[in-house]
């Protein structure tokens, strides 16, 4: 059985050989995995809720020159191994799952540029996310902008891919967030303020930089100040590699 897409002047395509002995029992499972197979999916959609990637891209932040980043706690949730390039392995040090926020460590890495914090959470106005997408929405793990307004609790509109753990920068250039990208199942059972639906059954949460400060001082991470740095110095990709 063969089920194939075309888009410009590729084809992706899935073949599902069994047994034709067996095809009582197997004509209809293959059918359903030929169906089900997407050549190019929607860059801008999550998988669904309690479906994990292998392989899952997100953004996280620097938050001190030896290889402190702040991600959220979804990008690193079950992985037998995280990377963050050009550095190399990374590891997952803390997590606050109330907030969706976690702690990784560059071991080795220096000379890093922390974000510059805002001095106190904003109720609204203009935003620029910045974040590095997923490799299905860009090309390179250079990290880009994007802009966004926060208003009433909401963030319109919502990152694509990748972009869950990016910098929210407030109009001064300094840290106002984290961006947090789930599942809107899964957005719901959390009280992250502010949330909203995106497109694809998604939801985009912004964890405040008072609560990635409080976060840090816990884990006795000394949070960078309103330096004269800039947020897009300070945001690198991360990559979780399940089983």
């Amino acid at each position: 059985m063969v089920r194939a897409e075309a888009q410009g002047s590729e084809v992706r395509g899935v073949t599902v050989l069994y047994d034709q002995a067996t095809e009582g029992t197997m004509g209809g499972v293959a059918l359903a995995v030929a169906n089900a197979f997407v050549g190019f999916p929607n860059p801008n959609v999550l998988p669904p809720a309690g479906l994990r990637r292998r392989v899952e891209y997100g953004s996280a932040i620097v938050v001190s020159s030896d290889g402190a980043l702040v991600t959220a706690a979804r990008n690193v949730d079950r992985c037998e191994a995280i990377t963050v390039p050009p550095f190399g392995h990374a590891e997952r040090i803390a997590e606050d799952k109330t907030n969706g926020l976690a702690l990784v460590r560059l071991y080795g890495a220096r000379d890093l540029v922390p974000a510059p914090f805002a001095e106190s959470n904003i109720e609204g106005g203009d935003l620029t996310l910045i974040g590095i997408a997923d490799p299905l929405a860009q090309n390179g793990d250079v990290a880009t902008a994007v802009q966004a307004r926060l208003s009433q609790q909401t963030i319109e509109p919502a990152p694509k891919l990748g972009f869950s753990g990016a910098a929210a920068a407030d109009a001064r250039g300094r840290l106002a967030g984290m961006v947090d990208l789930r599942p809107a199942t899964i957005a719901g059972m959390m009280d992250l303020r502010p949330a909203i639906t995106g497109n694809g059954g998604q939801a985009v949460a912004l964890v405040p930089v008072e609560t990635i400060r409080a976060f840090l001082q816990a884990q006795q991470v000394a949070p960078p100040g309103a330096t004269s740095g800039a947020v897009n110095q300070s945001v690198l990709r991360v990559i979780c590699v399940r089983k």
